[in-house]
């Protein structure tokens, strides 16, 4: 007779054979097993003793208890004590309970759920990852034998334990096993397991916190420097401190932390992978009036015409810009090639059909938004209150009404226009390949339409979506939902000469002592940088200079190589000579900010080389290869104080003199006047 069940340390075991036989799918059982081995489910625990698999009772999950009608615990127990009774006292021969004692060690080792929350225990040390899972699953057994011995010998226990090859503590006698189990049950397991365990004939030890950051310092430093050059520069910093060097594997395992990666990568590879790769990208709500968000992208349509001019077959393109409230097109264009001049004319038309100002125009990330041309524009209707924002990269829901557009444009109409080519070369998705038999008879000159004619269907094709009611979750067309939101009083209507003014004028300045000046109509223009860090960047260097020549209040200036904005400054009048109250204000004002510059100046510098000093010196330089090297530091050092003080002084900032005394006062004596 076959053995169906077995009570192993109370617990009902249920042979594999007999599930198989009840109808349950062999495949499928041998599939929850290795999953429950490797970890990654915690129904179908097994052993294995005498080539045969027993599966725990309790592990089983209740459908397939019910499904197959498999007996409940207590029917077993019952039938055991009727039935095999004999079989059941020899349970208590010594290779059952060497069978017992390998049931549980294997539950404690193969458990997941047990030992993974003993990794906390040794993350500190200097170990692999799967070094840190077989010392927690060591752990774990450790505290199970602590338990067997209660009710069993340690002989067996030893005998049992020497199945486990993987165990992070191995000995062949009994004697050193026994005093490792009282030494972790008198004192704490994770020690005793370390304690005189060996990685490569070194003892481990833990990263110790200063060494962490000097790893982090260099890593995170924007040349990428290699992890052989980081174990260079590590190891010749704590060898001149008198510390011990560290090895290649542990910076290289330190440095490939997740938690390091993310930390230092954006100082490291840059803004451009920091925005691609650690920060998430932002989910936005959908507007909740017309105009709020106009998305614009462009794209080619692939259908075919003759150009007369060149006497060629070529493909229009198409820009078009969408409201994302109502889904409507407010502008397109057409044009040869997708540049600058295409994507300028649908915003010339998308302004010219709502006559207001929107809010916020989202745009591709094309190199055609990036030139200069459309820079200047693009600065000319933020002078308007209009915000331009670049779609994430990577992201395709940042700009997916637009994109959606195009899939519903081409799908919809476009494909049911004669010489369509459905959706191309470029496209992506499955079956989207072109069919070159029909590229080659649309291509033919009979087939092939002039290009006025190709615009006109396009024309007719989009003025009909924005009237269409049929795909509209409350039978609305776009045109309806746009004129029924849209309330001119909320936004800033277009003139005119505000149209006029999208083209502005710009100049190319030196910035000389923190100042920008030109003149424009016989009149001299100031302006002044307070800005401390803006000022050391600019200043002695030449920017570029966009004004509105009816606004000079403020200018707006740009960085001439990338084109890049860098900041707005407010117009600075002059002083007269013989200044009055409201004058003197102002010269207090403008001495105050300097002070403030200043002492900002001072602040930072003192910062940077007490912070330096204090990280450095920590751990003191214990030889000097120059003599002169410590008097040089020490001049360097008195040098830069005598500077702080001289200007503290010179800008009366010392504690001295009170912060407010701006204008010396001199005692002026009067001049007697003859008298002729």
């Amino acid at each position: 007779m076959e053995e169906k069940f077995k009570i192993v340390s109370s617990k009902i075991y249920i042979s594999k054979s007999f599930l198989i036989k009840l109808g349950l799918n062999k495949r499928t059982l041998e599939n929850y097993l290795s999953r429950n081995k490797k970890g990654k489910c915690d129904y179908y625990f097994s052993f294995k003793i005498n080539k045969k698999i027993w599966i725990l009772l309790n592990s089983l999950p209740l459908k397939v208890i019910e499904n197959y009608n498999i007996p409940t615990s207590k029917n077993i127990i019952k039938k055991i004590n009727q039935e095999d009774y004999k079989n059941f006292n020899e349970l208590k021969t010594n290779k059952v309970k060497l069978q017992l004692i390998i049931c549980s060690l294997t539950y404690s080792w193969n458990n997941k759920s047990i030992w993974f929350k003993y990794r906390g225990y040794y993350f500190d040390y200097n170990f692999t990852e799967r070094d840190i899972n077989l010392f927690s699953k060591t752990h774990s057994l450790f505290l199970t034998i602590i338990e067997l011995r209660k009710s069993y010998k340690m002989k067996d226990i030893f005998i049992a334990y020497q199945n486990f090859d993987e165990a992070k503590f191995q000995t062949k006698n009994i004697n050193s096993f026994y005093n490792k189990i009282n030494k972790a049950e008198k004192g704490s397991i994770n020690e005793t397991l370390i304690h005189s365990t060996r990685k490569h004939g070194k003892l481990p030890y833990k990263l110790k916190p200063y060494i962490q950051k000097l790893i982090k310092k260099h890593y995170s430093n924007p040349k990428q420097y290699s992890i052989r050059c980081i174990y260079l520069k590590v190891n010749n910093n704590l060898i001149n401190r008198g510390l011990k060097p560290i090895s290649y594997a542990t910076i290289h395992r330190y440095v490939n932390l997740p938690e390091v990666r993310n930390l230092c990568d954006p100082f490291r590879m840059g803004i451009k992978y920091t925005n691609e790769y650690i920060l998430p990208s932002m989910v936005r709500k959908k507007p909740e009036f017309p105009c709020a968000v106009i998305q614009i992208d462009s794209t080619r349509i692939n259908i075919p015409y003759f150009n007369k001019e060149t006497n060629n077959i070529e493909y229009l393109y198409l820009c078009v810009g969408l409201d994302v409230y109502s889904n409507k097109i407010l502008g397109y264009s057409f044009g040869e090639v997708e540049n600058t001049n295409l994507i300028l004319e649908c915003y010339k038309n998308i302004l010219s059909s709502i006559k207001v100002f929107p809010y916020q125009f989202l745009i591709d990330n094309h190199t055609s938004y990036s030139s200069k041309i459309f820079k200047e524009f693009k600065y000319k209707l933020e002078t308007f209150g209009v915000l331009h924002r670049s779609s994430k990269i990577k992201n395709p829901q940042d700009k997916g009404n637009v994109e959606r557009w195009f899939n519903t444009f081409q799908s919809r109409y476009l494909n049911s226009l004669f010489g369509s080519l459905r959706e191309g070369i470029t496209t992506k998705k499955i079956g989207g390949r072109i069919n070159h038999e029909l590229e080659q008879f649309y291509r033919k000159k009979n087939n092939l339409r002039l290009k006025n004619e190709l615009v006109s269907d396009l024309t007719k094709f989009i003025n009909k979506y924005n009237s269409d009611d049929q795909f509209s979750k409350d039978n609305l067309s776009p045109d309806v939902i746009f004129i029924k939101s849209f309330v001119s009083k909320n936004y800033k209507p277009i003139l005119i000469e505000n149209l006029a003014f999208l083209f502005s004028e710009e100049k190319y300045l030196k910035v000389r002592k923190s100042t920008i000046q030109f003149e424009i109509r016989k009149t001299k223009y100031h302006y002044i940088i307070y800005n401390t860090h803006l000022a050391n960047k600019l200043n002695g260097i030449k920017v570029l200079v966009r004004f509105d020549p009816n606004d000079l209040s403020i200018i707006r200036i740009f960085d001439i190589k990338t084109g890049n904005y860098l900041g707005e400054i407010e117009r600075y009048f002059p002083v007269e000579m013989l200044p009055n109250q409201k004058e003197l204000k102002r010269i207090d004002l403008h001495q105050s900010k300097i002070k403030k510059r200043i002492k900002k100046h001072i602040d930072i510098i003192n910062q940077d080389i007490l912070e330096g000093e204090e990280e450095l010196n920590f751990y003191p330089v214990l030889t000097f290869n120059n003599n002169n090297a410590k008097k040089l530091e020490i001049e360097d050092k008195e040098m830069i104080e005598f500077s702080s003080k001289t200007l503290l002084k010179h800008y009366r900032l010392s504690k001295k003199e009170p912060f407010n005394s701006i204008i010396p006062r001199k005692k002026l004596k009067r001049r007697k006047i003859n008298q002729v």
